[in-house]
């Protein structure tokens, strides 16, 4: 059976969609010990930038021999963002929606804000990828797009220092960040891959 592009999304969207199936299978079997907020979260922060770095590398493909329509970046884009609110969600419930001690929480531990900021970078984003605001406001919707990168760069440092321990996972991801900020360089794209031919 061919695979089309419609089912080839339909497959992107539902394997994006684990981690929430995670989540509810561990909630659901009671499966869940100690701090349940501080692991929900990690849950949610790996699989944003995991998402987030599948979006960069999807956003490669397009300048190279894949034919429009498979490439997956808006996909894998909405799920990093929607993991990233929720990873801010689960924090907020986790004080209760207490501003006070939320703001203290913040202020004391300044890793967080690095997070927020990642997020709000990632919603201007989001909210600005529309193809008719695209098209309407190109010049500001290529800047405001670079900070995509930022926020993601922002989500790594919020993470790493979040778990105070630098664990294998934060390396591979530190070096794939690089490796795809590597490849966005035109000098470098030239370099190593061929073009697409239009």
């Amino acid at each position: 059976m061919k695979l089309t592009k419609k089912g080839i999304r339909i497959i992107a969207a539902f394997l994006s969609s684990f981690t929430f199936f995670w989540i509810a299978y561990n909630l659901l079997t009671d499966n869940l010990f100690g701090f349940v907020y501080i692991e929900i979260m990690s849950w949610l922060g790996h699989s944003a930038i995991v998402m987030l770095l599948l979006t960069v590398f999807s956003v490669l493909l397009k300048d190279y021999k894949i034919p429009k329509g498979f490439f997956l970046h808006r996909i894998f884009g909405l799920f990093g963002v929607i993991y990233a609110v929720s990873h801010l969600f689960v924090f907020l419930l986790s004080y209760g929606f207490n501003v006070s001690q939320i703001l203290f929480a913040v202020s004391s531990q300044p890793f967080i804000l690095f997070g927020d900021l990642a997020i709000i970078a990632l919603l201007v984003v989001q909210l600005t990828s529309g193809d008719k605001w695209r098209k309407s406001h190109h010049a500001l919707w290529r800047k405001l797009h670079y900070g995509y990168y930022v926020a993601i760069g922002g989500i790594i440092v919020h993470v790493v220092l979040a778990s105070k321990v630098l664990r294998p996972i934060f390396y591979f991801y530190i070096a794939v960040f690089i490796l795809l900020m590597l490849f966005h360089i035109k000098g470098v794209k030239n370099l190593l891959l061929k073009p697409r031919v239009n």
